[in-house]
């Protein structure tokens, strides 16, 4: 009758990945148990310590770190991505109040009020950037007024309140009127502002960075 080979304790410990000198026979059964359970490291009686992994412990760490590697050439992508756009890439801004001309404080609060919704605005945005100083902008955005128009709504059942903001915009000798609306107030007609100086700043970016003749 075939009976298989009884393995030695080193064939025991060559599975399991420890150093070559043999612990105590009372250990052996602890090994035994750490290959069924995959836990580790543990010590034998003298002191020294022993780890076993298993091959599917091993592929789940190779995966991992795998997995960390792809999160980090992510993140260094993006950094260099991000890097890549640097603000003067985007069109310098100047925003002022109509009643501000020739040094003077606007005495319009109105006006106050909504070129702080526009800076605000601005601050977000992906194409423009703020400047301090009307010479250093390519395009300066006057706030000339803002207010409220009741709008019928359509079939004549009742009427509602559209907000407006009024700007000019100049950029060298190109000057342009436009207006933002919206029904949810003055800082969401700002944002209308906005959009359509970006949409403009899109179809004119090569002409505004131009070099000057």
């Amino acid at each position: 009758m075939f009976r298989p080979k009884q393995p030695s304790i080193d064939m025991i410990l060559r599975c399991l990945s420890v150093p070559t000198k043999v612990p105590p026979d009372a250990n052996v059964l602890r090994y035994t148990a750490l290959r069924r359970t995959g836990r580790g490291p543990v010590q034998d009686l003298e002191g020294r310590s022993y780890t076993w992994e298993s091959a599917s412990g091993r592929r789940k760490r190779e995966i991992d770190m795998r997995i960390r590697a792809l999160v980090l050439i992510s993140a260094i992508t993006l950094t260099f991505l991000f890097a890549a756009e640097k603000p003067q890439d985007k069109i310098a801004v100047f925003v002022k109040s109509g009643g501000s001309l020739g040094g003077l404080t606007d005495p319009s609060k109105d006006r106050q009020d909504s070129i702080k919704d526009l800076l605000k605005k601005l601050k977000d945005s992906d194409s423009l950037r703020l400047v301090d100083s009307e010479s250093d902008a390519l395009a300066v955005l006057i706030v000339l007024d803002r207010g409220t128009k009741r709008t019928s709504m359509i079939g004549g059942m009742g009427a509602y309140d559209r907000m407006y903001l009024n700007v000019r915009l100049i950029a060298g000798d190109y000057s342009v009127e436009f207006t933002g609306e919206s029904n949810n107030g003055y800082s969401a007609a700002a944002g209308k502002v906005v959009k359509q100086l970006e949409a403009w700043v899109k179809d004119n970016r090569d002409r505004l960075l131009a070099p000057k003749k």
